[in-house]
């Protein structure tokens, strides 16, 4: 019923559209099916797909800004308090951040990454939006088809390679 039910629930529905899409963009013209998680992580890591849909979602899921905090502050408490999830009692410097955010690229890296993802990506897409813009966000879905990986999206779509985005968007993420 409506009173068990987490209080960032009402993001789920935007949050799985928003994987339509990034698969819109990601698979439109490639003639071939996606053989293996490695490859997808290739074109779009745990942190981009998991993480940006995070951004989105919570975003139209909030009337306000204030509404979006309160929102991540329960998720982001809740998340915290999985054990499980080793990823976030290991970020206790920038450059740990730097080194959990590589470790994301690929889901096959440990257990972790994927339930981790969603937290740290949002996090980092939040980043990337204050910093360059939506439109510069939007470039980096919409580059998904035209480059061979997500480095690429990125030079292409920012200017910067991946260790500096994540190196940039460390600090944000260690205080959050």
């Amino acid at each position: 019923n409506v009173n068990s039910l987490r209080k960032y629930a009402i993001q789920v529905m935007p949050h799985e559209y928003f994987h339509v899409v990034q698969d819109y963009y990601l698979n439109v013209g490639r003639e071939f099916s996606w053989p293996s998680s490695d490859l997808y992580d290739k074109y779009s890591p745990p942190t981009f797909r998991e993480g940006s849909a995070n951004t989105i979602s919570f975003a139209l899921a909030s009337n306000s800004k204030s509404a979006y905090f309160d929102l991540y502050r329960s998720f982001i408490g809740e998340k915290l308090n999985q054990r499980d999830v080793k990823i976030f009692s290991e970020l206790k410097s920038e450059a740990s951040v730097v080194k959990a955010l590589t470790l994301m690229e690929n889901r096959r890296n440990r257990d972790d990454v994927s339930e981790a993802a969603y937290a740290v990506g949002q996090l980092l897409y939040e980043w990337v939006i204050a910093k360059y813009g939506f439109e510069a966000y939007r470039k980096i879905v919409e580059n998904q088809i035209k480059v061979d990986s997500f480095a690429e999206n990125l030079e292409r779509s920012l200017g910067i390679s991946t260790q500096v985005l994540f190196k940039k968007a460390a600090p944000l993420i260690l205080a959050a």
